[in-house]
């Protein structure tokens, strides 16, 4: 979260909501993106399977990574017209 903060973006902690509720919001130039954070051998709940696929339906960016870089290169992705990019 410190390396997204000093990029400039607005970083909120949502982890602790759980049910599927991705573990990120992040706020950067004027657009908020849903991510989920994950280790290298992180795997998905079904119940974060499920909030993908609400996120999916509505057309609402879901990103899911495992670094702060991969997270940066998938708002580029999705400020060029993705709306999901799950880099892990």
């Amino acid at each position: 979260m410190a390396e997204l903060r000093r990029r400039g973006c607005l970083v909120v902690d949502l982890h602790a909501i759980g049910k599927g509720v991705p573990d990120l919001l992040v706020g950067q130039m004027g657009a908020w993106y849903l991510v989920e954070v994950k280790t290298e051998q992180g795997s998905f709940t079904p119940d974060e399977i499920g909030f993908l696929g609400k996120c999916e339906q509505a057309g609402l960016p879901y990103i899911a990574a495992t670094s702060a870089e991969q997270i940066l290169w998938a708002i580029e992705d999705i400020q060029e017209g993705l709306t999901i990019r799950l880099m892990i």
